[in-house]
């Protein structure tokens, strides 16, 4: 049985999901057609997350998001935050500037001159870092960060994303000691813009397939 505290999150990051699928869609960075993904797997609908710094109380609204799901899921005691980049970059930025948290980022690769690092910024031994990006589809950038910063030094052991693509992201990074958080899953945004009709109706069936098709595998 769930205790109160619990419930009340699990209700209150239903809304926060709606909330959500809402400011995607009223800024256009959810669209549906036919795109590829940078797995080279196609996908009915695409979100695009890197416009949000060009809308910044849109911004802000989504990392107090991240906050909630970091206080409520995680803890925020003696938490580093790290970008991932790009597009987590600065979703980790507000999200550090919203909780008041050190944000350290990860290079996508090494520097090639001074110490050639992959982390920027101040990591100590033993250090507890969460990561931040903007979605979780198979984990791969989520596991390369994470053993950028444990090569470090730092620990990691959360994950947090706007929305888990259910596709294998969360499997792999438990299988690394990583536990993926995010204020949605995608299945979860969908239904509700089906149900108030936010989808294309000749887009619904397609998408179901997909994400049953995903799930399976």
């Amino acid at each position: 049985m769930y205790g109160l505290e619990t419930k009340l999150w699990i209700e209150k990051k239903s809304v926060l999901g709606k909330e959500l699928a809402t400011i995607l869609v009223g800024l256009g960075a959810l669209r549906f057609g036919d795109f590829t993904l940078t797995s080279g797997r196609r996908s009915p609908y695409y979100i695009d997350l890197r416009l949000l710094p060009s809308y910044p109380s849109a911004l802000e609204r989504i990392a107090d998001m991240y906050v909630a799901v970091m206080e409520n899921e995680i803890g925020m005691s003696r938490l580093k935050v790290a970008g991932i980049p790009t597009a987590g970059l600065p979703l980790a930025t507000a999200v550090s500037l919203r909780a008041r948290l050190p944000l350290i980022y990860v290079r996508e690769t090494p520097k090639l001159h001074g110490e050639m690092k992959m982390i920027e910024g101040v990591l100590s031994e033993g250090d507890e870092v969460v990561l931040i990006d903007d979605l979780a589809t198979t984990g791969g950038s989520l596991l390369k960060a994470a053993s950028a910063v444990r090569a470090s030094g730092g620990h990691v052991s959360h994950a947090v994303v706007l929305i888990d693509r259910e596709e294998g992201g969360s499997e792999n990074l438990a299988s690394a000691g990583i536990e993926l958080h995010a204020v949605s899953r995608i299945s979860d945004l969908l239904s509700w813009l089906e149900a108030v009709g936010g989808i294309p109706v000749d887009k619904v069936d397609t998408i179901k397939e997909y994400l049953k098709e995903v799930r399976s595998k």
